[in-house]
């Protein structure tokens, strides 16, 4: 008799879906050890309907589901929080890569500029720049201007030679409004500069 009774009892039973998952969200006992559920019988208007049946939910088990959707939605507002932080810094990292890649091609392509008129003092202007965009890898071409000193026909022999190479690194122009009614330019497009010096050989 007793055991027909359980059986009966454990029927109308079901698993709660947010039990065993860390913090027991439900009204009932906790979960038994070793990772199974803990039952609880569902009165008869849920009875034959699972978890998620519609019948007339008693007080205690609305304030389980209120439970359940409010954890739902502070993960999603969390989410939404942080995705727009976490690409920032992405961002980040990505034009700080650019500016530290673009210096480095252009202190060398000065360097070796300054190489090559050393050695050819009477190369003219073209010669020198054609060897130093050679140098430029994947910068722009556009983007790229460079200044020789002094003139041809003052290069003689232990005089000063200057090589000067600009770049614009093309950076997204993000704007600001201000309160006097103008904007405020948080990032734009960024020159650097690099100069190398040597003496006529």
């Amino acid at each position: 008799m007793d055991d027909n009774r359980a059986h009966k009892v454990k029927e109308n039973c079901q698993p709660l879906p947010c039990e065993g998952r860390g913090a027991d969200l439900s009204p009932g006992p906790s979960p038994a050890k070793g990772g199974e559920h803990s039952w609880r019988p569902f009165p008869p208007s849920l009875a034959g309907k699972g978890a998620g049946g519609l019948g007339d939910h008693p007080p205690r088990e609305r304030g389980w589901w209120v439970r359940c959707g409010r954890a739902a939605g502070q993960s999603a507002v969390e989410f939404a929080l942080s995705v727009p932080v976490f690409l920032a810094l992405l961002l980040g990292l990505i034009y700080v890569g650019i500016i530290f890649y673009s210096q480095v091609t252009i202190s060398n392509a000065a360097r070796v500029g300054a190489n090559y008129l050393a050695r050819h003092p009477l190369a003219t202007d073209e010669q020198v720049e054609q060897v130093i965009r050679s140098e430029l890898g994947a910068l722009s071409q556009a983007a790229t201007t460079i200044e020789i000193s002094p003139p041809r026909e003052e290069r003689v022999p232990y005089v000063q030679l200057d090589v000067t190479v600009r770049y614009r690194v093309p950076l997204p122009t993000i704007r600001i409004p201000s309160l006097d009614g103008g904007q405020i330019v948080l990032l734009g497009p960024l020159w650097l500069r690099a100069s190398s010096t040597m003496n006529v050989e």
